[in-house]
C-alpha cells in the first residue's frame, strides 16, 4: 500500500478512451492506495485538472479528438500545470507520437500492454519527486521570508558602512553565497563598496570605488530591476573582493530610498 503522506491529497488522473484499459489501470492504482480519477478524452481531462487537485496524469497518446500530445502541450502552456508530472501510455515505445509527446513536455512513458506493477512504481516515483520539489520551493520561500524579516528588523546606523555590514551579516546567516556586497551610489555617480563578504576574506567593512565605466554599466542595469550576470575568464572581475570569490555567475539588485536609487546589492 502507498503511504498516503507520500501522495498527499493529490489524485492520479487516468486518461484513456479505451474503457477496459482505463478500468484496469484505475483498479491497479487504487489497490496501491491512490485516489484515482478517470477521463475518457483529452478535453474532459483538462477540465478535471483545472477543477481538482491532480498530482500525476497517466495519459494515453493515441486518443481521437484531442490527442495525448495536444493535452501535454495545453498543460505545459499554463503556469499552474507547467511542471505537473505526465506519464504517457502508448502502443509502442518507438512510436513517433511518444517522441512528440516527450518533446511537448511529458515526463515519462510506458508501452502497452502496461505492466501494472511498473505503472504503480513510476507513479509513486513521480509523486515523490513532485513532493520533494514542492518541499524545496517551500523551504526557499521560507528562507526568503526570513531574510526579509531580518532585514526589516535592522536599525539603520548613522554610519552607512556599519549598516551595510549588518546587512551582510544577516544575509550570510541565512543564504549560501560565495560573495556579497553592498555598494553605495554617491552624489557624484560613483559606486563605493560599503561592506563585502567572500569565503577567503570573510565579512569586511569598507572597500574600493568601482571603475567609472563599470559603475555606469551597473547603475544602468539597476534601473531596470534585479539582474543576473555570467562571467568568463576575459570578463572584468570588478574588484579584488569579487575576484577572490572566483564566481561564474552573480546577481544584482537595486537599493532604493523612496524613489531614489542609493545603492546596489550584489550576490
Amino acid at each position: 500500500m502507498t503511504d498516503r503522506s507520500e501522495s498527499g491529497d493529490a489524485a492520479v488522473l487516468v486518461v484513456d478512451d479505451d474503457a477496459a484499459v482505463r478500468q484496469l489501470t484505475t483498479r491497479a492504482l487504487r489497490r496501491a492506495g491512490f485516489e484515482v480519477l478517470e477521463a475518457a478524452d483529452g478535453r474532459t481531462a483538462l477540465g478535471m485538472i483545472d477543477a481538482g487537485n491532480i498530482g500525476v496524469v497517466v495519459l494515453d497518446v493515441g486518443m481521437p479528438g484531442m490527442s495525448g500530445t495536444e493535452v501535454v502541450e495545453a498543460l505545459r502552456r499554463q503556469p499552474e500545470t507547467a511542471t505537473l508530472p505526465i506519464l504517457l501510455m502508448t502502443g509502442s515505445g518507438g512510436d513517433q507520437s511518444v517522441i512528440e509527446g516527450l518533446a511537448a513536455g511529458a515526463d515519462d512513458f510506458l508501452a502497452k500492454p502496461v505492466r501494472l506493477d511498473e505503472l504503480v512504481a513510476r507513479v509513486q516515483a513521480h509523486l515523490r519527486n513532485k513532493a520533494a520539489w514542492s518541499e524545496r520551493i517551500a523551504d526557499e520561500l521560507q528562507a526568503r521570508r526570513n531574510v526579509v524579516a531580518a532585514l526589516a528588523a535592522l536599525r539603520p546606523s548613522t554610519d552607512p558602512e556599519e549598516t551595510a555590514e549588518n546587512v551582510i551579516i544577516e544575509l550570510v546567516k541565512r543564504i549560501e553565497s560565495d560573495f556579497l556586497a553592498v555598494l553605495q551610489l554617491d552624489q557624484d555617480g560613483r559606486l563605493n563598496e560599503l561592506a563585502t563578504y567572500n569565503h577567503a576574506d570573510g565579512i569586511r567593512r569598507g572597500g574600493v570605488t568601482l571603475p567609472s565605466e563599470l559603475a555606469i554599466t551597473l547603475i544602468a542595469r539597476a534601473m531596470t530591476g534585479p539582474w543576473l550576470d555570467e562571467f568568463g575568464l576575459a570578463d572584468d572581475v570588478r574588484t579584488a573582493s569579487f575576484a577572490s570569490a572566483d564566481l561564474a555567475i552573480a546577481a544584482g539588485a537595486p537599493i532604493y530610498a523612496g524613489d531614489h536609487l542609493v545603492g546596489l546589492l550584489s550576490i
